[in-house]
C-alpha cells in the first residue's frame, strides 16, 4: 500500500473546485493546529485499513539517466481502496509487474526513481478528476492505441502515455508535467479509443 499524507493532498477546497490539483511545492494545511507544509515537508501515514479510501491519484516523475538534465520520465500512483499501483510505459516492453506491451503496472515500486534519482511529485488529484483519471489509467491496457509501440524521440513514449491520460480528462492537466516531459506532445497525433 501506498503512503498518505495526514491531510488532503490538494489542501483547502474552494466551493464548487473539488477534485482540483496541487502542484508540488505548494502549501496546504497538514498539521492538527492547520499551520502550513510544502508538500516535500508532509509526514505520511498508511490509511487505516477499515476507512473508505477515496482515489487519489499522483503524478510523478524523475530525471531520465544521462539527459535529466533536459528530459524526464513521468508515471502515475494510483491509490484506491483496492489498493496501490503505480502505472507507466517502459522502453522495453514486457519486463515486470503486469504488462501490456509497454505499458507496465507495478514494474517499480511506486516512488522509485528511474536510475537517475530525484523523483517528485508534480501533481496530486482527488474527488472526481482523481476517479475520471483512475478510470482512465486502469482501462488504458484495452483503450490505448500505442501499448506495443515505442519511440524514444518524438514518441510514442512514457510522457506521451501519461500526456494522452490527462488530455482524456481536460487537456489543461497536461500543464503538471512541465517542459521536460519530452514526448508528451506526439499524444495529439494518437487516435482512437
Amino acid at each position: 500500500m501506498c503512503l498518505r499524507s495526514a491531510g488532503s493532498l490538494v489542501g483547502p477546497r474552494r466551493p464548487g473546485r473539488a477534485g482540483r490539483a496541487t502542484l508540488a511545492g505548494q502549501h496546504r494545511p497538514d498539521s492538527a493546529d492547520g499551520t502550513l507544509l510544502t508538500m516535500s515537508d508532509a509526514q505520511f501515514h498508511a490509511p487505516d485499513p477499515g476507512d473508505q479510501v477515496a482515489p487519489e491519484v499522483l503524478l510523478m516523475a524523475a530525471p531520465v539517466p544521462y539527459v535529466g538534465l533536459i528530459a524526464h520520465h513521468c508515471w502515475f500512483i494510483v491509490e484506491s481502496a483496492a489498493g496501490c499501483s503505480r502505472w507507466e510505459v517502459w522502453q522495453h516492453r514486457d519486463v515486470g509487474g503486469t504488462s501490456w506491451g509497454y505499458l507496465h503496472r507495478n514494474l517499480l515500486s511506486p516512488r522509485a526513481d528511474v536510475g537517475a534519482g530525484g523523483v517528485r511529485q508534480l501533481a496530486a488529484w482527488t474527488g472526481d478528476e482523481a476517479a475520471a483519471l483512475a478510470q482512465n489509467i486502469e482501462s488504458s491496457p484495452q483503450r490505448y492505441p500505442c501499448c506495443q509501440r515505442y519511440l524514444l524521440l518524438p514518441g510514442p513514449n512514457s510522457n506521451t502515455w501519461v500526456a494522452w491520460i490527462l488530455a482524456r480528462v481536460d487537456a489543461s492537466l497536461m500543464r503538471a508535467m512541465g517542459p521536460r516531459a519530452l514526448g508528451k506532445g506526439f499524444a495529439k497525433w494518437i487516435r482512437g479509443s
